[in-house]
């Protein structure tokens, strides 16, 4: 087990961003994590298509002198079936016994690195993400409400990283990477390569999004 030590976020600023969530969240709209020129046609297959819900948790750890955060993210076990040695956020599939999304992302933390829910604080959570391998992603913000002890399960995780939203701010270093549907259409997702590790499809757009919404939020208060 590691532990980290964390700084805290002013109450002035768990208020807005918990306002900007609930202001932005609408449960009835998807965002696809590939996009095409012919984002009408896009969407109509997403409405089409049956997907399987999942939550995902986005802890923001504030840096010492002001409110730019890093991500905690998860280099995903090769030993798994899907999306083995990805990187992604703690997370997985909502179960039956699972209130609601927010309970399912504490779940899923708690099983994959050993953070309990109880030292979490969720502020809101984020529109839904349709990916291409079937599942609808709501994230979860949350901040830690004391020092991070993480405890690594193996079987799901082989490492936990800290990624710093900051790094987004160049739009070098955001990259639109692309594939073929059907040899015809011509599709794109965000492509992050950062330090030796590579964050691409929905991990990338929801950092992304999340980059802009800190980014609003900020000059709101300018």
């Amino acid at each position: 087990m590691t532990t980290n030590k964390i700084n805290k976020i002013s109450d002035k600023y768990l208020i807005m961003l918990s306002d900007l969530l609930k202001k932005s969240y609408d449960p009835t709209l998807l965002i696809s994590t590939s996009f095409s020129a012919k984002n009408k046609d896009l969407k109509e297959e997403i409405g089409k298509k049956k997907y399987l819900e999942a939550a995902v948790l986005c802890i923001l750890l504030p840096s010492k002198n002001n409110f730019t955060p890093k991500v905690i993210l998860t280099v995903r076990s090769k030993k798994l079936r899907k999306h083995s040695g990805q990187i992604s956020f703690p997370g997985g599939k909502v179960e039956r016994t699972d209130k609601n999304f927010i309970e399912c992302a504490l779940r899923e933390t708690f099983e994959e690195i050993g953070i309990e829910g109880k030292k979490v604080q969720t502020l809101g959570m984020m529109n839904k993400y349709a990916t291409g391998s079937g599942f609808l992603v709501t994230p979860v913000v949350a901040i830690m409400t004391s020092d991070i002890k993480v405890k690594i399960n193996k079987d799901e995780v082989e490492e936990v990283i800290y990624f710093p939203l900051n790094y987004l701010e160049k739009k070098k270093n955001i990259k639109k990477s692309f594939f073929f549907k059907d040899n015809k259409s011509k599709y794109f997702y965000y492509d992050i390569n950062w330090k030796n590790y590579r964050i691409w499809g929905t991990t990338a757009s929801i950092l992304c999004d999340m980059n802009k919404l800190l980014n609003n939020m900020m000059k709101k208060n300018d």
